[in-house]
């Protein structure tokens, strides 16, 4: 697209929603790129026709925050997007302004926050202006300096509207979303990130499951670990959580002491054949980021630049609609940033956040295995975070060389 664009004899303004998308696009797979990978080849706008080695991640997330920048610039407000007919369009998938801050905000503060494990070659950068820039952009998505929404977008009244409508897909607090509802026919195997939240953490009272069920799943969670996370009065907690009060109670042998998760409500079942009524798939689009979200990163930005104040509103934004506890300074003996993480754990549960939050807040040591806690801080540059490359793409490209950490497992 970014190659052939100018090419074409389209108004200009259609060129600069389709470039502004490219950007966004590419911006977007790097930034998975970069946080699940790390160092990975740079494909700039003209795509080479040679094999290439890879850039250390800090080079890619540069190019995806220019990149990011470029998206912001050209994309208009998701209400202002057309379509090629000059329709309003009808889905968030479109790629939009507010989607575009949003990919900036996470490339920025990813890069900020990962200095402790960039090359030392490469750490000559101010993760302050990066704390700065995610913050605006955070702010460009919310539309307002202070607590106070003033955007197009705009959060759910309750947690369960979060569960009933936000993760269903096209909420006023969705940003950007990836649309699965009615277009499950044209995916093949593909399963989805709500998909597999769903058949790995939920049970009863999803279609076909017994109370017994939720003892075999792959994820669990105790009730008391629910109660620690959610006090008395957080509603997330009989939103996220089935009849929780209820179910709790049934004792341990019934539930083996586990929590029921029952954040993706939206169940298709089969329509045809033997198994008619049988569970098919979750049948909700895939959030890649909503306000809440939003809110809680920009808190974290602002942690970073000391402006406290400002950080402990977007907090207590987060926890009035929850109706929890508004943030006192004894929280987490006075540490405010992990207060902020704290939130992002509740609030965020089961959305596929907290792994990279703790990479970023640099937690590695405290909350992940024993493996990650016993490493050396060299480890941690050497690529122990980031997935080992599968050796089919090394035939594809003989100049790829494995993350440094992996290559001792050979």
């Amino acid at each position: 697209v970014l190659h052939f664009i100018d090419r074409l004899s389209i108004p200009e303004h259609r060129k600069d929603y389709y470039k502004g998308s490219a950007y966004f696009y590419k911006a977007l797979a790097y930034l998975d790129l970069v946080r699940l990978w790390g160092d990975c080849v740079l494909v700039e706008e003209d795509v080479p026709l040679e094999t290439r080695a890879k850039s250390y991640w800090t080079e890619i997330a540069d190019h995806a925050i220019d990149l990011a920048r470029k998206a912001v610039a050209l994309l208009p407000d998701f209400d202002k997007v057309l379509d090629s007919n000059g329709n309003a369009v009808r889905f968030k998938s479109a790629p939009c302004k507010g989607a575009a801050n949003a990919v900036l905000a996470n490339l920025c503060a990813w890069k900020a926050g990962g200095k402790y494990f960039a090359q030392p070659s490469q750490r000559n950068y101010d993760e302050n202006k990066l704390w700065e820039e995610a913050e605006k952009a955070c702010t460009a998505i919310i539309g307002s300096e202070t607590g106070v929404p003033g955007g197009i977008y705009r959060l759910a009244n309750t947690p369960e509207d979060v569960c009933t409508k936000v993760l269903a897909g096209g909420d006023a607090e969705s940003i950007y979303e990836s649309v699965f509802v009615n277009f499950w026919d044209e995916l093949g195997n593909f399963t989805s990130t709500n998909d597999f939240w769903a058949i790995a953490l939920q049970a009863y009272p999803m279609p076909e499951a017994t109370f017994d069920d939720i003892k075999s799943r792959y994820i669990q969670i105790y009730n008391e670990t629910v109660r620690k996370l959610y006090p008395e009065g957080d509603l997330r907690r009989d939103a996220y959580f089935y009849k929780f009060d209820e179910m709790e109670q049934r004792g341990d042998s019934a539930t083996g002491g586990f929590a029921y998760p029952y954040k993706y409500r939206k169940v298709a079942v089969k329509t045809s054949g033997d198994e008619v009524g049988r569970f098919d798939h979750i049948d909700q689009n895939r959030i890649w980021w909503r306000l809440a979200d939003i809110y809680l990163l920009r808190a974290e930005c602002r942690v970073h630049l000391q402006k406290n104040d400002l950080a402990i509103a977007d907090l207590n934004i987060i926890r009035l609609r929850a109706k929890a506890k508004l943030y006192n300074a004894d929280e987490y003996d006075g540490d405010l940033r992990m207060a902020i993480f704290k939130e992002r754990e509740k609030e965020l549960l089961f959305e596929g956040t907290r792994y990279f939050d703790i990479i970023r807040n640099q937690y590695v040591k405290t909350m992940l295995g024993t493996g990650y806690r016993q490493a050396t801080d060299q480890d941690y540059v050497d690529g122990i975070l980031f997935w080992a490359i599968n050796e089919t793409a090394f035939r594809r490209n003989p100049k790829l060389r494995q993350n440094t950490y992996w290559q001792k497992y050979k």
